[in-house]
């Protein structure tokens, strides 16, 4: 048989048989008539339309699988996103109500963070105390065991349970 019928086309084709219909009225997909006056449609044409847009179907899967896995990307890098915001709140959060002393400093030993923490030890706000040195509050006993302190923290990252003796900014001791 070198001919579909309609319904054979339109599964073919993948569309309904009434789309068939209207373009054989338009003249886009022309259909023979029996004697009877069904409509029959060329195997070779049905068969290579059916290929390009099973074809066209394929690319467009792959490009909608695409756009699929990138939109799920998107999701997956917002909800990780998302969850660094609220760790680093959480974080933020501890070390800004922690009553002890947690700084930075630079290469020289120059404050470049502290926390809430400096007015209990130092007397004074951690803005106040930014771009000043850890060693400007030493008291001069301790003066040797700091730089030990601060060789042991730059080779190891950090010292736990360090004790030493500053004085605040009211000329107070702390320990």
């Amino acid at each position: 048989m070198s001919e579909y019928k309609i319904q054979e086309a339109a599964a073919k084709l993948g569309i309904a048989e009434q789309k068939l219909r209207r373009w054989d009225a338009q003249g886009v997909l022309v259909a023979r008539r029996t004697e009877g006056g069904h409509r029959r449609y060329a195997r070779e044409i049905v068969d290579k339309l059916a290929g390009s847009v099973n074809s066209d179907l394929r690319k467009q899967g792959s490009e909608y699988d695409e756009l699929a896995r990138a939109r799920q990307e998107i999701k997956e890098k917002r909800r990780i996103i998302q969850l660094l915001i609220e760790s680093e709140s959480r974080y933020r959060d501890l070390v800004e109500t922690s009553h002890d002393l947690i700084w930075t400093t630079d290469a020289i030993g120059r404050f470049t963070y502290l926390n809430n923490g400096t007015v209990d030890i130092f007397g004074l706000e951690p803005a106040a105390l930014i771009g000043r040195c850890f060693f400007d509050f030493e008291a001069r006993p301790s003066h040797v065991s700091n730089r030990h302190f601060l060789s042991t923290l730059r080779k190891e990252g950090e010292v736990r349970d360090y004790l030493t003796h500053l004085i605040a900014s009211d000329g107070s001791n702390r320990w």
